[in-house]
């Protein structure tokens, strides 16, 4: 998943939270494993956002983030 975004007027209100749970659900529909979203390096109240809601990070290539699909 790219370019996940939440007007500054919506964010710290569980806005991407309910976005990332609407794509795990489309996902796992869909049969996939996983998702991995990507952030600009720059990008760090992003990647802290997807830290404090547990997604694993990926360091090999960009930040990176995976959830898995259960």
């Amino acid at each position: 998943m790219q370019h996940l975004y939440v007007c500054e007027t919506y964010r710290a209100r569980g806005v991407g939270q309910a976005l990332i749970a609407a794509v795990k659900t489309h996902v796992a529909a869909a049969g996939a494993k996983g998702v991995t979203i990507g952030t600009a390096p720059d990008n760090k109240s992003a990647q802290a956002a997807y830290r404090a809601m547990g997604l694993e990070e990926i360091t090999d290539a960009g930040p990176r983030f995976w959830i898995e699909i259960s």
